[in-house]
């Protein structure tokens, strides 16, 4: 995978830092516009990103580095980004489980580890 950083302004790639398929866009990010701003002597005053970068410490290395970041934020409208497992409680009467809005969880597959399913 690479990761791609690319000067608006003159349109050209200014960066790219190959990394193993398993690392997350956002893990370099803040340390790549580090090493962007010692190499090129660039005064970095914004960037922008999408959502996957939305998280806390891209947002506080941004503001360490004195970098205003134009990030489209995390939807946090979906119960997926929102609710965990333990949000949910079991009816056994009904044999079902409940979110907190007494909301019934669809059943809709078991999720196999190793030779057992939970």
């Amino acid at each position: 995978m690479a990761h791609t950083s690319i000067d608006t302004q003159n349109g050209i790639i200014i960066d790219i830092h190959p990394s193993a398929g398993n690392v997350n866009d956002c893990e370099p990010y803040v340390e790549r516009l580090k090493v962007i701003k010692e190499k090129f002597h660039l005064n970095i005053k914004k960037v922008g990103a999408d959502r996957g970068y939305d998280t806390t410490p891209i947002h506080h290395g941004l503001k360490t580095l004195g970098i205003t970041g134009y990030i489209s934020p995390i939807q946090y409208d979906s119960a997926f980004k929102t609710t965990s497992h333990r949000g949910f409680t079991y009816n056994n009467e009904n044999d079902i489980y409940l979110c907190q809005n007494k909301k019934e969880l669809a059943f809709t597959h078991l999720m196999r580890k190793g030779e057992t399913y939970s």
